[in-house]
């Protein structure tokens, strides 16, 4: 068959085509959608971008089209290599799963996926309570930080609190392996003002380890009185670590040991 009889890319059906954008990573597919209209289209197919996975940036090997200049700075993510990857289709996000973020690539994230449902966020350069900082409630499910080697997380309890109370239908909470300073009084003060007779009914399961302040016994009353609907709850400092577990009859097995 001649250069000329053979088959060009663009003229493959489009379920072919389809399949073939299905095994792109996300810089790929930022190339992808800008050669015609038509691949734009198969790019931006709605279930291609209901779970994303953002790993931390490397250098590039080859030149991308149109990449903007200050995507490959660093193995953070910027909000410019975000915008360039995600703008087209943030509104069809619902899970996403990202390394190697700072405080204002978070608040993009929460701000800017109105259908997010699961966020992980697995390492970061700073995360403090300006991530956090909500000015509208979120559809949020299930919030997960997970760090590197007892990384510091710089949110206080009163961020932590306000964050909780601005995704009412948020299941599960975990943050993982990374030094945090929730100090519990505060922490359920915080809570118990703004939720007045309510509370969280939509919370399952909390995990807090690397507590900086450990919990008591009264701490944890308290937190289970305003998480009624809590099966699964693990705190964990320096001192002590409180794992309970609610069985088929209500009952809570509580496990407590000095650490």
């Amino acid at each position: 068959m001649s250069t000329v009889d053979a088959p060009l890319v663009h003229d493959l059906p489009t379920e072919i085509l389809d399949r073939i954008f299905s095994s792109a990573d996300i810089w790929q597919l930022a190339t992808l959608r800008q050669v015609c209209s038509h691949w734009r289209c198969i790019v931006d197919k709605p279930s291609r971008w209901k779970r994303v996975l953002l790993r931390e940036r490397s250098q590039p090997r080859q030149k991308r089209i149109s990449s903007p200049p200050s995507a490959f700075t660093s193995n953070l993510w910027t909000l410019d290599s975000l915008r360039y990857l995600l703008n087209p289709n943030l509104h069809h996000i619902q899970s996403l799963t990202i390394s190697g973020v700072r405080d204002s690539t978070v608040r993009f994230i929460l701000l800017q996926c109105p259908l997010l449902e699961n966020l992980e966020i697995m390492s970061w350069n700073t995360l403090s309570n300006h991530a956090l900082t909500l000015i509208h409630h979120l559809n949020l499910r299930c919030f997960k930080i997970i760090g590197i080697v007892d990384q510091f997380l710089a949110i206080d309890a009163l961020s932590l609190a306000h964050f909780i109370l601005f995704c009412p239908s948020l299941h599960k909470l975990s943050i993982n392996h990374c030094r945090i300073c929730v100090h519990p009084d505060i922490f359920l003060k915080q809570l118990r003002s703004r939720l007045g007779d309510s509370c969280l009914y939509t919370m399952t399961s909390i995990i807090l380890s690397s507590l900086q302040q450990p919990w008591s016994r009264h701490h944890v009353d308290q937190l289970l009185a305003l998480c009624p609907s809590l099966y699964h709850l693990r705190l964990e400092s320096k001192s002590s670590t409180i794992i309970m577990t609610k069985q088929l009859d209500s009952q809570y097995i509580t496990v407590t040991a000095m650490n």
